[in-house]
């Protein structure tokens, strides 16, 4: 799902009207949104009496764990099919244990529209993000939770790649990945440019401070859940989700699939679903509606509970700290390896690629608050240059960039198609009313690229965070790009800011954004990744 100029537009309105405007309650979280309320309740019914019969130690298995005080939605067949795989690794074991303790957890989610709260009634208070705390500590009564929510729409995990250091705490003790609905289906299975990408992501997160535990949550891909009779239905198998999946067994993680539990009621039209997806969707048939981020909630809780009645039959120990230790291993694609700098450089970060002594004119300015920055490099000179250094062997993983040269010439391409020696550059850049330039955007020396020209003033009153993207080919190890600010003007003034710069191996799809080179898409980078769109702490 693209991000259209229209949507992205039709978006900022609405965090400008403040979406957010409820938070869950106790009781709506006990009462499952299930359109068959008789089968739910005898499937559950006859878990909760099963494992109450059942001690250890003399005291019941489920003592400190409370799954009866939630409403869930899903029976406990359906989510034993959406638990793909049942790792419940070390890293996963040491973060229920401290549910059960009340030590502080911190969960971090990722993702694209469905995560961040599109196509449930309330966002804030019904889409699973937002009750996931709260959900918890009925569960688990002595929780002590922050979840961040660090999706974004029109995203894919391309993006999340290069921007986590943003979107997650540095110190998060669980990430939670959600990315089929955006990462879309191609033929490539074995040189796929989402899954190489998708798997530098996993093994940032999982060499995060904390050495957290990663989730896959799987949902359905555009187009799984259209009705069948609708242009573009995919079946069961059309989407990344077994590409993916392999990722999460080479690295052993747990998979939730939300087509696992639901696609054969779902297109059966039995009595968990007798209006077909459309129980499940919003009217797009692409969002999960409110049970649809019940369901999410539920597959979430359901991996923890079972993990916790692990924990009490095998309680942690010091082997879970030393496989807690262990390196994380090489790339399943030979030679994967995630870049070792920052590639979302934002603020104040920018101040490691930006040569300041030679670039005269220019200054690091915050032009917002303490409270809220609005930070980025300003000139309002015409014939100023802003000079960018960009470690490329770095961003392409390579030992030297000259020595593969040659070889890029006589072989140029991947085999997805990609350049060998190509990377995605972003600039944002503030575009507003008054006062404001043209610059050209070009490389210099030890990388060739399309030059641009960015005008930074537009009719409209507003002030908002514009993106240009280009593709970079290498030369050198290290490439040198020029922001230079035309003696032309269309306001009168010269001023431009350059507020982040984003880095990534070449690819539309590996890169999680959806647009081509050479272009510009408004997109409000600092708001995105600091707050404004909704990526609030919510704590229990």
């Amino acid at each position: 799902m693209g991000c259209t100029c229209w949507a992205l537009h039709a978006f900022l309105l609405l965090v400008a009207l403040g979406a957010v405007v409820s938070v869950p309650t106790v009781q709506q979280l006990q009462i499952p949104l299930s359109p068959s309320q008789d089968v739910i309740r005898e499937a559950w019914n006859q878990w909760h009496g099963q494992l109450a019969n059942i001690q250890l130690d003399g005291r019941p298995l489920l003592f400190d764990v409370h799954p009866d005080r939630y409403g869930w939605s899903l029976t406990p067949a359906q989510l034993k099919r959406a638990l793909v795989t049942q790792v419940k690794g070390s890293r996963l074991r040491r973060l229920v244990r401290n549910l059960l303790t009340g030590k502080p957890v911190k969960l971090g989610v990722i993702g694209t529209s469905v995560s961040w709260g599109t196509g449930p009634s309330k966002r804030g208070s019904t889409d699973w993000i937002s009750m996931l705390p709260l959900a918890l500590t009925l569960i688990f009564p002595k929780a002590n939770v922050t979840a961040r929510n660090g999706c974004f729409p029109g995203t894919g995990s391309g993006f999340s790649s290069m921007c986590l250091q943003h979107m997650v705490p540095p110190d998060v003790d669980l990430v939670v990945m959600e990315f089929l609905t955006n990462d879309f289906v191609e033929d490539e299975f074995f040189s796929n440019p989402y899954a190489v990408g998708f798997e530098r992501l996993i093994r940032k997160a999982l060499k995060l401070q904390r050495r957290p535990g990663v989730v896959l949550l799987q949902v359905p891909a555009w187009g799984q859940m259209f009705n069948a009779s609708r242009a573009g239905h995919k079946h069961f198998h059309q989407s990344a989700e077994e590409l993916y999946g392999v990722l999460g067994q080479y690295y052993q993680l747990p998979i939730l699939s939300f087509r696992n539990a639901w696609w054969h009621d779902a297109e059966g039209l039995t009595a968990m679903a007798p209006r077909g997806w459309d129980t499940l969707t919003a009217v797009d048939q692409v969002h999960p509606n409110d049970l649809g981020h019940r369901c999410m909630l539920d597959m979430f809780l359901w991996l923890l509970v079972q993990t916790a009645l692990d924990l009490h039959m095998l309680p942690i120990s010091r082997a879970d700290s030393t496989a807690i230790a262990q390196p994380v291993p090489v790339p399943m694609y030979p030679g994967n390896y995630e870049e070792p700098q920052l590639t979302c450089l934002m603020e104040g970060q920018l101040t490691q690629v930006v040569d300041e002594p030679v670039s005269q004119g220019w200054a690091l300015v915050n032009e917002g608050t303490v409270e809220k920055k609005k930070i980025g490099f300003v000139s309002i000179q015409a014939n100023t240059t802003l000079t960018i250094h960009v470690d490329m062997k770095g961003i392409l993983g390579v030992q030297d960039v000259p020595t593969l040269v040659p070889a890029h010439k006589l072989q140029p391409i991947q085999p997805n198609g990609e350049s060998l020696l190509a990377v995605g550059v972003s600039i944002s850049y503030l575009k507003s009313y008054t006062n404001m330039g043209i610059a050209s955007w070009s490389c210099v020396h030890g990388c060739d690229c399309t030059s641009m020209v960015l005008d930074a003033h537009h009719a409209q009153h507003t002030s908002t965070t514009f993106v240009a993207l280009s593709r970079v080919t290498a030369t050198e190890n290290q490439c040198t790009m020029h922001v230079t600010i035309l003696s032309n003007t269309s306001s009168g003034g010269h001023k431009f800011k350059v507020s982040s710069l984003m880095l990534g191996r070449w690819g539309s799809a590996s890169l999680g954004y959806f647009w081509t080179s050479n272009q510009t898409n408004e997109w409000n980078v600092n708001d995105m990744l600091t707050g404004a769109f909704g990526k609030t702490q919510i704590d229990h």
